[in-house]
C-alpha cells in the first residue's frame, strides 16, 4: 500500500497536474457545475476539482496550440477521434442487449477497488495530446497520416472484437470520485475487452519511444509518457474499469496495430516492467493471458478468433444481457455466481 501511495505521488508530478493552464478560468463555468453535480457535496467538489479538471485543461490548451500551429497537418489525427466515437460507442449500442461474456474473475476480485486512481485513468486524453503535438512537430504530412491510420486500424480491429465477442465488467458505484463518476456516466461497462485505454497507452509509448525517439529529443516529455503508460495498467484495474484479460488483450491489439505499420521496429509489450508495478495486482496472470492469446493469434492471424480461443480456454460464461448485469464468473471454480457487491 505504501508503494502505491508513492506511485500516486509520482503521478501527481505529471505536467498536467503541476501547472494550471490559461483555460482554468474560462473553463470553470463549464466544468464547475458538472463537477458539483457528480460530487457528494461542495467540500469534495472543491477538494477534487483541480485534479479532475487538470487533465481537461491541459489537453484542450495543448490541442488548441497544436491546431493553431499545424491547422492542416492535424486533420488526419483529429479524424481518429471521430473513428473512436463511431466504432466504440456504436458497438456498445449494437451489443447492449446481446449475450455477453463475463470476464471478471475471482482473481480480479482480489484486486482492491481504489477509485482515486481515476485521475490517471482520465489522463489518457493528455497522452493523446502529447503524441499529437510531438507527431506534428517531427513528422511530415505523409507520416502524420500514417500515425492516424495506425490508430484507426487499432480502433477497427478492437471494434470487431466488441461486435463479435460482447463482454461485461462489474460496475462499482460505492465511491465519491468525480472523475470516475463522470466516466461511469458516459461509458457503460460493456465491450471492455480489449482495453482501449491499455491499447492506446501501449501504442503511444511505443511510438514515442521507438519511432519518434522522444526519450532522446525530449527526456522530460518521455518521463511523463512512461509514468502515465505504466501507471495506466494499475489504473484500469484499481478502478474496476477493466479485468485482467482486458489488459492482456489490449497489449496484443496495440502490438498488432504497431507491427502492421512498423514490422521491423522493436515493440515494448511492458511484460518486463510488470515486476516493477503494483504488488496488489497479479501481473503474472496478465503475462500468462497475454502469452496465451499471443499464441492463439500467431496461429489464426485474426484478433477476434484469437480472443475467442482464449475465452474458451478460460471458460468465461456467455449469458444473456439481463443475467450479465448481476453475475460474474468465478475462474477457479468455473462457476457463474451472483455478484454480491453494490452495483
Amino acid at each position: 500500500m505504501n508503494a502505491d501511495r508513492e506511485t500516486m505521488k509520482e503521478h501527481k508530478k505529471l505536467h498536467a497536474f503541476s501547472k494550471r493552464s490559461l483555460l482554468r478560468i474560462p473553463l470553470l463555468p463549464l466544468l464547475g457545475p458538472v463537477a458539483y453535480a457528480l460530487s457528494p457535496g461542495i467540500k469534495e467538489c472543491v477538494k477534487q476539482y483541480p485534479e479532475a479538471a487538470g487533465t481537461v485543461e491541459f489537453t484542450l490548451s495543448r490541442l488548441a496550440r497544436t491546431v493553431v500551429r499545424h491547422p492542416i497537418k492535424v486533420i488526419p489525427l483529429l479524424s481518429t477521434i471521430t473513428d473512436w466515437v463511431t466504432h466504440y460507442f456504436g458497438a456498445q449500442r449494437e451489443q447492449k442487449n446481446s449475450r455477453q461474456f463475463l470476464i471478471y474473475t475471482t482473481l480480479d476480485d482480489t484486486i482492491p477497488f481504489r477509485p482515486e486512481w481515476d485521475t490517471l485513468y482520465t489522463y489518457m486524453i493528455s497522452q493523446i495530446g502529447y503524441l499529437t503535438e510531438e507527431v506534428l512537430q517531427q513528422c511530415s504530412t505523409k507520416e502524420v497520416k500514417e500515425v492516424g491510420r495506425m490508430f484507426t486500424h487499432l480502433t477497427k480491429i478492437s471494434a470487431e472484437v466488441f461486435n463479435t465477442l460482447p463482454t461485461r465488467m462489474v460496475r462499482l458505484r460505492n465511491h465519491d470520485r468525480i472523475s470516475l463518476r463522470a466516466v461511469q456516466a458516459i461509458d457503460d461497462p460493456l465491450n471492455c475487452c480489449p482495453s482501449l485505454h491499455i491499447a492506446y497507452s501501449v501504442l503511444i509509448d511505443n511510438l514515442m519511444g521507438n519511432v519518434l525517439d522522444t526519450k532522446s529529443s525530449n527526456p522530460q516529455l518521455w518521463r511523463d509518457v512512461r509514468i502515465a503508460s505504466t501507471g495506466m495498467f494499475d489504473s484500469v484495474l484499481y478502478t474496476k474499469q477493466h479485468a485482467l484479460v482486458c489488459v492482456a488483450t489490449g497489449i496484443l491489439a496495440a502490438e498488432i496495430a504497431y507491427k502492421h505499420f512498423h514490422p521491423r521496429r522493436p515493440f515494448n509489450d511492458f511484460a518486463d516492467l510488470f515486476g516493477q508495478m503494483s504488488g496488489e495486482v497479479p501481473y503474472k496472470e496478465v503475462k500468462r493471458l497475454y502469452r496465451d492469446v499471443q499464441k492463439h493469434y500467431s496461429r489464426t492471424r485474426h484478433l477476434p478468433t484469437a480472443i475467442k480461443a482464449l475465452f474458451d480456454q478460460e471458460e468465461y460464461p456467455l449469458v444473456s444481457a439481463s443475467q450479465a448485469e448481476n453475475e460474474y464468473v468465478r475462474l477457479l471454480s468455473k462457476e457463474t455466481v451472483q455478484h454480491m457487491r453494490k452495483t
